[in-house]
């Protein structure tokens, strides 16, 4: 995955969760901010928290 671009990077992490795994967790912003999610929804252009 190395060579895949930002958006490709993350599209493939979130379209590729495991099962096993719950779909929560938190993401850091660029501007040092924290976003929670209890679950999340991953479309061709868009991944929804």
């Amino acid at each position: 995955m190395a060579s895949l671009e930002s958006a490709e990077y993350w599209r493939a992490l979130f379209s590729h969760w495991p099962d096993e795994i719950e779909r929560r967790g938190m993401v850091l912003t660029k501007q040092g901010e924290v976003v929670s999610f209890e679950n999340f929804l991953v479309s061709a252009g868009l991944l929804l928290l």
